[in-house]
């Protein structure tokens, strides 16, 4: 009968964490920056480094490599804005996202529609953690 009911208060607080997380507001302003800066994201494949100065240092991990590569950030009243150039065989690409954040957790999501984008859950850590996702083993992205 403990079983049952810790189970079943288990279940009711991850229900909770759930609905708090997607009702939690998107963040704006100061609070959208100051979310990211200098912080680093560490998402299921990726990782990335939120410089102060806009830069973005990352990591990601695709068909079984993980490769450095590097970006821009910018923050606007209401979203993050990402720009990468073409790197390791990638194009050039660019985009924006609405955040959430709930503790240490950052959800990403697509400010038009509204949902949550693919692998955009990320846990926060403060300053360059980059050495927490898997180390590189594609050469060095070219410098600009």
């Amino acid at each position: 009968m403990h079983l049952l009911k810790f189970t079943a208060v288990t279940l009711m607080v991850m229900e909770a964490s759930v609905a708090n997380a997607q009702s939690a507001p998107y963040l704006t302003g100061n609070n959208l920056r100051n979310a990211i800066s200098n912080y680093t994201l560490i998402g299921q494949n990726w990782a990335e480094f939120y410089q102060t100065d806009g830069n973005i240092a990352g990591r990601a991990r695709k068909d079984g490599r993980v490769c450095n590569y590097t970006g821009t950030w910018t923050a606007r009243p209401d979203r993050i804005c990402y720009s990468y150039p073409a790197q390791h065989g990638e194009p050039a690409h660019s985009g924006c996202s609405k955040l959430k954040l709930n503790n240490n957790t950052i959800t990403h999501f697509d400010p038009t529609f509204g949902w949550q984008k693919f692998d955009g859950v990320a846990t926060r850590y403060f300053g360059n953690a980059l050495d927490r996702f898997s180390q590189p083993d594609c050469p060095p992205p070219p410098r600009r």
